[in-house]
């Protein structure tokens, strides 16, 4: 099964999941009570009512067990995800993953009793969806332990539920903040990036490692840009939207670097220059070989990232966007010249490079002025 048939299969699922018509398998009536009360407090509750959530969670993914088909589980676990609640971290919000916590072993043991690995599999991911909605610290480890799992979706979710806003924002402040669990979480990602990690999961890493800016995230940072970029030098690259939140990433850490007197943007400069170049060489090399649709989207990505992200290091600038947007005689030979402008060529250093103070390396003790040239694919490339 190819990769693009594998993420429509789990869009599917993810489709029916959010679709399903709702199923009160545990009675809901308590802890309604509890939610209305919760919300209307800010989240506090009392020593009785952690009972009352604890007892929910826990008949609910008995239920989901017992559950006759996926769309009844996807339904068991969006009606017990409805009374989550919003603010993080609260009492109600705490006892609600701790619930969640305390049933999983039972339930991953129920789960493994049962001979169908699909209906296994459909039982695993709608956990980890209901984990990643917690939006939990404390369900941090055991979505470290998901990211081995076999199946994809599986893998989508136990990131998402490690990587998002909500838990980066928890992480961050003082109150809650957790520095090493953040740099266990970076290391658990940073392990799994590999040429054969999907796009989506890559996309939530950077998103992740971006909002944490620290050491260990702007290492997460360039490893999934040198697997990116080396995925262009071959020809494999796959989806090149994913370089917006990428090259973003980059420049908000090159920003970051350089403010100060004297400071150079470090490994970062580099890697956004060589995988912006790629982007663009790609886009030369490849004209005649994609289809319209590919090279509009190119287009529109590579124009966009001069935009929202170059501007952020050399203020203002949209001469390739113009160019590539424009379509005017001899336009590839134009952008080919813009594109040694701003990041250079083998006579001369291009404006990125000269007002970031960084270079592509050295050869014979002299500063390498040019990034790597793309070389066109010996075979046709079709999208």
């Amino acid at each position: 099964m190819s990769k693009k048939t594998l993420w429509f299969v789990f869009l599917f699922f993810a489709f029916v999941v959010s679709s399903s018509s709702p199923v009160f398998s545990a009675d809901s009536s308590s802890i309604d009570k509890v939610l209305k009360s919760a919300i209307s407090s800010g989240g506090a509750i009392g020593p009785s009512d952690s009972r009352v959530i604890e007892s929910y969670i826990s008949r609910s993914l008995e239920d989901m067990i017992d559950a006759v088909d996926f769309s009844e589980i996807a339904s068991i676990r969006r009606e017990v995800g409805l009374r989550s609640i919003e603010k993080k971290p609260s009492r109600y919000s705490l006892a609600f993953s701790s619930a969640i916590e305390n049933s999983i072993d039972p339930f991953m043991a129920s789960v493994e009793r049962i001979d169908s690995q699909q209906r296994k599999t459909q039982l695993v991911i709608n956990l980890m969806i209901l984990v990643a909605e917690a939006e939990s610290m404390e369900l941090a480890d055991f979505s470290i332990s998901m990211l081995d799992h076999e199946n994809v979706a599986v893998r989508y979710w136990a990131v998402k539920a490690l990587g998002s806003e909500g838990i980066a924002n928890q992480l961050k402040v003082d109150v809650t903040g957790d520095k090493d669990l953040a740099r266990r979480i970076i290391a658990a990602f940073e392990s799994k990036v590999n040429p054969k990690t999907t796009v989506e999961l890559l996309d939530l890493m950077v998103k992740f490692a971006d909002q944490m800016q620290t050491a260990e995230a702007v290492s997460l940072i360039n490893r999934i840009a040198d697997v990116r970029i080396k995925a262009y030098a071959d020809w494999t690259v796959k989806y090149e939207s994913m370089e917006a939140n990428l090259l973003d990433a980059l420049a908000n850490n090159i920003k970051a670097m350089t403010s100060g007197d004297g400071k150079k943007p470090g490994p970062c400069g580099k890697r956004f220059a060589q995988l912006y170049s790629y982007m663009i060489q790609r886009y030369i090399l490849g004209y005649e070989r994609f289809d319209i649709d590919h090279r509009k989207k190119l287009a529109t990505i590579i124009g966009d990232v001069e935009v929202k992200s170059l501007s952020k290091l050399i203020g203002n600038h949209n001469s390739i966007k113009q160019v590539i947007s424009g379509n005017s005689e001899r336009f590839l030979e134009k952008l080919s010249s813009e594109h040694d402008k701003l990041l250079g060529s083998e006579k001369n250093a291009g404006k990125l490079c000269y007002e970031m103070r960084f270079d592509y390396g050295t050869t014979a003790g002299k500063p390498v002025t040019a990034p790597k040239k793309l070389v066109a694919p010996v075979v046709e490339v079709t999208d």
